[in-house]
C-alpha cells in the first residue's frame, strides 16, 4: 500500500499528514517571506518513511504549497555578470 501526503491548509497554517500514520507536521507562514515549523510528530515505526524521509517530503510539499499560494517568491536563478574594471 503506497502511503500518499495529505495537504490542509486552514488560516496561516499547511498541515502534512499521511492516513494511517502518526506522521503529521504543520508549518506558519509568518511575517518572513519563509516558512515555519510550528509541529512535527515524524516517528512511526509503521510507517513506510523514516523520520528523515518525512521531514523532507512535508517540507519540499509545504513549500510547493505556499508558492501556490502565493504565500512566498518562486525560486528564481540568478546568474553572475561580469563587469569590467
Amino acid at each position: 500500500m503506497t502511503q500518499e501526503l495529505v495537504i490542509d491548509v486552514h488560516g496561516k497554517e499547511i498541515s502534512i499528514y499521511i492516513r494511517g500514520t502518526t506522521l503529521r507536521t504543520t508549518y506558519r507562514k509568518g511575517e518572513a517571506p519563509w516558512l515555519i515549523c510550528t509541529e512535527l510528530k515524524a516517528d512511526d515505526p509503521e510507517a513506510a518513511y523514516t523520520r528523515e524521509q518525512f521531514r523532507s517530503l512535508s517540507w519540499t510539499a509545504a513549500n510547493q504549497k505556499a508558492r501556490e499560494l502565493g504565500w512566498i517568491a518562486h525560486e528564481e536563478r540568478h546568474s553572475r555578470i561580469m563587469i569590467p574594471g
